[in-house]
């Protein structure tokens, strides 16, 4: 008998990208084209997409991707998908002009774009996300191929994978206690069968299902198709596979089996910083370091509370802002995030859930821990936001409506338990900012066709509306002495508009303050920084000790489908 060819050498090599985002949200931000020649990251100059080929030094900013992520190549390798403004559009590889793919989506979502000229995608079903297919046009009839198992508690399908046979389907289960697993199903079953625990998988050209676990690791083992079973034992491939609010996601793997990953710096943690408005930055606790996100002042400045996470964990923290140590403050769930100050600062709420992902409902607990938590609304579709009015003390909610896929703003009035619309339209209206006084609100919308920051009154009407950013601009605060609302523009600086609210409201001024472009400013919907009571500085987060932000490690013949055989790790 002959023997089988001779194993590639495996060739490894690593790629920094400097200021780029972290991994934003749960999609993902690499991918690699069919024939292994090129390389894409999210996170360029304004949001642009990054494209590498092999043979070449470095990654160039692909114009006409601004705020793009969760990257995926047409089946041929000649276009590059991405999702913006609530769509998933599509760019030549080569350069021009953008076209639409999917004109609604119900969430930022991850795609693939399969041999059979579908889009498999996240679709709303009863219950929860789950996986739906469409053709690559806009105004395409949507197809659902899987169905939640509420008996198991499900409450999420995502990161679709069909396989080359062009029936086959891997894709991420996420359920209500927190367990993440890899699914399979045949497409036109509507019953999937449960693989392995983990967060997503690839099918890589050598017959290996590769997929990564909740702890940063990334696995392969052999994969029986037809059987829908793993055989043989799992090996480990790679460790430290950056963290998402779903989990580690980001890898991809090319028709001629190489692997790219994006891993964390080994020293890639985050600290809280306080920057002034000319951009100078001091350290709140040099000693203090870990995953933040959501950084908020309590109303008097003497308090920070922050979210921070362990890849498995998200809990609220607060601490003194004139120095001592932090407290925990969350115990009872998993995920605690997009925390808010009540008025009086006696109260914090947040999004809480027992998965991972911020689907959960809406919480308050008091803030010097002595109580527990307490459920304020049930959320029926998935929120991302919210945050207080003051004065009125009502709540606002953001959230997703499954019918036209536009996210809404919702108010929950002082002690009621039910929460009504207060900006809902067919597009996505998000991160809403109270004025201290409690009459206006301002937020970002994508109505104009990308991200606008504008402000109507606190009553919802939107007969009175004035805009506030011009030429783009996402994740609105309102300072604390009520005379400006600052925003991030598209090319991630800081900006500050000068505003009066008497006897209209009006926009007297905007200037740039600062570049913010290397904090860790997480997505266009999601503010990651606060303001001072003064309004001079700014609580915003950064990596700590020169961390690199973007790592991708290039494994050539890490999976040559000319060798079926288990490999070695590269």
């Amino acid at each position: 008998m002959r023997p089988g060819p001779a194993a590639p050498e495996v060739v490894r090599y690593r790629v920094v990208i400097d200021s780029v985002p972290a991994v934003r949200d749960w999609r993902g931000e690499i991918a690699i084209s069919p024939d292994g020649s090129t390389i894409v990251r999210s996170g360029g100059p304004g949001g642009t997409l990054l494209v590498r080929r092999r043979d070449e030094m470095g990654f160039i900013s692909l114009a006409g991707t601004e705020d793009a992520a969760s990257p995926f190549f047409s089946p041929d390798g000649s276009r590059i998908g991405f999702t913006a403004s609530n769509k998933h559009l599509t760019v030549p590889l080569a350069g021009g002009p953008s076209t639409v793919l999917v004109d609604s989506l119900p969430i930022y979502e991850a795609a693939q774009w399969a041999r059979d000229g579908f889009l498999y995608r996240n679709v709303a079903g009863a219950g929860g996300w789950v996986i739906g297919r469409s053709e690559a046009r806009p105004g395409a009839v949507v197809e659902q191929l899987t169905v939640l198992d509420t008996a198991r508690g499900e409450i999420t399908h995502a990161l679709p994978e069909l396989l080359p046979d062009g029936k086959t389907l891997l894709f991420h289960v996420s359920d209500r206690s927190g367990n993440r697993r890899i699914a399979v199903t045949e497409v036109g079953s509507r019953t999937h069968t449960v693989l392995v625990d983990g967060v997503r998988a690839r099918y890589a050209p050598n017959g290996q299902l590769v997929y990564t676990t909740a702890d940063g690791k990334l696995w392969a083992a052999a994969f029986d198709v037809r059987g829908r079973v793993l055989s043989g034992d799992a090996r480990l491939v790679a460790e430290r596979i950056p963290g998402t609010v779903l989990g580690p996601v980001d890898f991809a793997i090319a028709g001629d089996g190489t692997l790219a990953y994006s891993v964390e710096d080994a020293g890639a943690r985050r600290e809280l910083t306080w920057v002034d408005r000319a951009g100078r930055r001091a350290s709140v606790d040099s000693t203090w370091k870990g995953q933040f996100s959501t950084p908020t002042l309590s109303p008097d400045g003497s308090r920070i509370l922050v979210a921070m996470s362990n890849g498995q964990q998200t809990h609220l923290w607060i601490k003194p802002t004139s120095g001592g140590s932090a407290t925990r403050l969350t115990h009872e769930h998993q995920s605690n995030v997009e925390p808010a100050w009540s008025p009086d600062g006696r109260w914090v709420s947040y999004l809480a859930g027992q998965g991972i992902s911020n689907t959960g409902d809406l919480w308050r607990q008091p803030s010097d821990g002595s109580g527990r938590a307490e459920r304020l609304l049930p959320m029926p579709r998935p929120g991302s936001e919210q945050g207080w009015i003051p004065v009125s003390n009502a709540l606002l909610i953001r959230t997703t409506t499954s019918s036209d896929g536009a996210g809404d703003i919702l108010l929950m009035a002082a002690g009621d338990s039910v929460a009504r619309p207060l900006l809902a339209s067919k597009y996505n209206e998000y991160s809403p900012s109270a004025s201290p006084d409690g009459r206006w609100i301002a937020f970002a919308s994508n109505e104009s066709g990308r991200s606008e920051v504008s402000v109507v009154p606190a009553s919802g009407s939107t007969a009175s509306r004035w805009p506030v950013s011009s030429g783009g601009g996402a994740t609105p605060r309102w300072s604390p002495r009520g005379d400006e609302i600052f925003y991030l523009d598209p090319r991630s600086n800081l900006v500050a508009a000068r505003v009066v609210t008497e006897p209209n409201f009006a926009v007297l001024t905007s200037r740039v303050l600062f570049s913010a472009a290397d904090f860790v400013l997480t997505s266009i919907s999601r503010r990651n920084f606060d303001v001072a009571p003064d309004g001079q500085r700014f609580l915003m987060v950064q990596r700590a000790d020169g961390a690199k932000s973007g790592i991708v490690v290039v494994a050539e013949h890490a999976f040559d489908p000319r060798v079926r055989a288990p490999r070695p790790a590269p």
